[in-house]
């Protein structure tokens, strides 16, 4: 059986979609479509966002399961594999959608699984998963819940046991290129499930290609960047801090309640329309905890509803968290993008397919250090990027 000579990566978060596919900008001939909405799936290598981490296990699986027997229908005569992308701290709804996808008949002998994100601190040792060398979650368990034949690598060959899932362990590049060759050698119709760490370890062999430093100047004209940052994470916290000191851009923090309630969210968004016309970046975003009986998509939704006004007009928006990069994306009727590279390690710029619509950075809440954030509104800033942007 030959090498497979296409990707096909099923995400259920847009921010961790788009890092896995930065890697594709730079194979020849080879664009890196992230499709989502209604946007229709097509040939060669591609990657779905299909929103689920935030939905309910039954519909998360649901949605999982219909993208992937798309992704398998229109192969055509291609060898296709498919790639679950799965968050590196396993959050979402990990077992119900594995356990949906091995049930269904005929699609895969089995899922070979490793969330490792090494340029993240994100390790699997023993089938445990580690963040900066601190245990954080067994694997094992969550694949266990998934299928009672899960093992682990260190079991000699668990194939050969009747293993649907498999736990790999991985601490660095090195180990993600040797699981990928694997995979892309094996006879067996396997699922690859992982973090970006695997998914660019797949593309660089398939491709030949590492993820290129975006240029911003590649994407969009003129006009004002405002961010959107609906993340509770500590580490936007700081980030949303280190920008606030620098004083280059505008910080406009409601909690969740004041999001919520339309005119305060409104009055914030107005004052910031005033420091968008004045040529300042500014950031919307939450702060505190999250609201009591209030799910986390609906205050996304409500932080893009009221940021309405500023969406449309931006040349630039920065979108802090794959539900926050939905909900604004959504308001804005894109569904597809282009992934141009990376501006940071897991800081992602695209351009959407519509040429009239803004140029897209989007960041995992967690990822980055407490600079990152300003460091990216700075490139934007930065007087070259005006003269180039106005002769554009």
């Amino acid at each position: 059986m030959s090498a497979p000579t296409a990707l096909r990566l099923v995400a259920d978060d847009l921010s961790g979609a788009a890092e896995c596919t930065a890697v594709w900008a730079m194979a020849p001939g080879r664009p890196a479509p992230l499709l989502f909405g209604d946007a229709l799936a097509r040939a060669g290598s591609y990657a779905v966002d299909t929103d689920g981490r935030e939905s309910d296990a039954a519909t998360a699986a649901q949605r999982t399961t219909l993208a992937v027997r798309r992704a398998l229908q229109q192969a055509g005569n291609e060898r296709v594999l498919v790639y679950k992308k799965i968050d590196s701290t396993l959050r979402g709804h990990i077992a119900s959608e594995l356990a949906a996808l091995l049930a269904e008949p005929g699609l895969f002998d089995a899922a070979v699984v490793c969330p490792a994100l090494p340029e993240q601190g994100r390790t699997l040792r023993g089938g445990v998963l580690h963040v900066r060398g601190e245990p954080l979650k067994d694997l094992r368990e969550l694949l266990r819940a998934a299928d009672e034949r899960a093992a682990s690598v260190d079991a000699g060959d668990p194939f050969d046991e009747g293993a649907r899932l498999v736990a790999v362990d991985a601490g660095d590049e090195a180990d993600l290129d040797r699981l990928a060759a694997t995979l892309l050698r094996s006879e067996r119709r396997l699922l690859a499930v992982g973090s970006a760490g695997l998914a660019r370890a797949l593309a660089r062999q398939l491709f030949g290609a590492r993820a290129p430093q975006a240029d911003p100047a590649q994407a969009g004209t003129g006009g004002p960047l405002v961010g959107v940052i609906g993340s509770f994470s500590p580490v936007a916290a700081s980030q949303l801090d280190a920008i606030a000191r620098d004083g280059r851009a505008a910080v406009i923090r409601l909690a969740p309640e004041g999001w919520l309630d339309a005119a305060r969210a409104a009055e914030a968004v107005q004052q910031a329309r005033h420091v968008s016309r004045e040529g300042r970046p500014v950031m919307l975003a939450t702060q505190g905890a999250p609201a009591t009986g209030s799910s986390s998509r609906a205050l996304v939704q409500a932080m893009a509803a009221a940021a309405d006004p500023l969406l449309s007009s931006a040349s630039t928006l920065v979108l802090t968290g794959g539900d926050t990069a939905r909900a604004a994306l959504d308001r804005l009727h894109i569904d597809e993008l282009r992934v141009l590279g990376e501006l940071e390690p897991g800081i992602c710029l695209s351009r959407p397919a519509r040429r009239d619509a803004p140029r897209i950075v989007t960041k995992a809440g967690a990822f980055g250090d407490a600079g990152a954030l300003l460091r990216v509104i700075r490139r934007f800033d930065h007087p070259l990027i005006r003269e180039q942007e106005g002769a554009a």
